[in-house]
């Protein structure tokens, strides 16, 4: 008979991270080979972020959600990444640093969404909007003049329609009603009405637009599912 304290190959694996945990060690790895070296000896700099990247790729594919959140709970995590990234590493001394910061954030964004918890119930294209419009504006308030955290944060929300939008359920109201009403406030929001505001709402506003009309379209009799 087998002793029960036999040893197990298994009895002593190390426990998957979570990927925010993976993030976090990443960051500090960044901070570490910005700290060690200068603007001297950049090579050196770029051997100790490559085999920073490894290892969080690596820790990257092998965790797991330790508590499974929703959707927009992973957004609004992921903006926060970001923020947290644009004050570690500005842009102007920190390009490199900056884009793979930004590069992890949407791995581990990425990864979290793809195992996100399941809503109680099917949400409905009302809610797809609102949650959308919400989002996207949270952008807008966060990143301001971060013009690549600003598109990414956009292309995160993207995202997650993309993922909620087939589950929805049409509304019952006047769908051309609902369609209008969302274009006007869209441009009221997000006015592209001078070059300035152009330069600034013209990808939110577009993608907002893109979305009422999806919607739209799905809402119709007969429309899309």
């Amino acid at each position: 008979m087998a002793s029960i304290f036999a040893f197990s190959p298994f009895a002593f694996a190390p426990q998957a991270k979570d990927p925010e945990d993976v993030l976090t060690m990443y960051l500090g790895d960044l901070e570490k080979a910005v700290k060690n070296t200068t603007s001297k000896n950049l090579a050196d700099r770029a051997k100790l972020e490559t085999a920073a990247k490894l290892s969080f790729d690596r820790e990257l594919s092998a965790s797991t959600l330790a508590v499974p959140k929703l959707l927009w709970d992973y957004q609004n995590k992921h903006l926060d990444n970001l923020r947290l990234g644009d004050k570690k590493f500005p842009e102007d001394p920190f390009k490199t640093e900056r884009g793979l910061w930004i590069g992890a954030c949407k791995n581990v964004f990425s990864r979290e969404i793809a195992r996100a918890k399941e809503p109680e119930s099917p949400p409905t294209t009302e809610q797809v909007f609102e949650s959308m419009f919400d989002g996207v504006r949270e952008v807008d308030k966060m990143f301001p003049l971060a013009a690549d955290l600003r598109s990414d944060g956009l292309a995160s929300a993207r995202s997650i329609y993309t993922l909620l939008l087939p589950k929805a359920t049409p509304t019952t109201r006047d769908a051309k009603v609902l369609y209008t009403e969302r274009l006007a406030r869209i441009d009221k929001v997000f006015t592209t009405s001078n070059d300035k505001d152009k330069t600034v709402n013209s990808e939110a506003s577009t993608l907002l637009k893109t979305v009422a009309k999806n919607i739209f379209d799905k809402d119709l009799p007969g429309g899309k599912k």
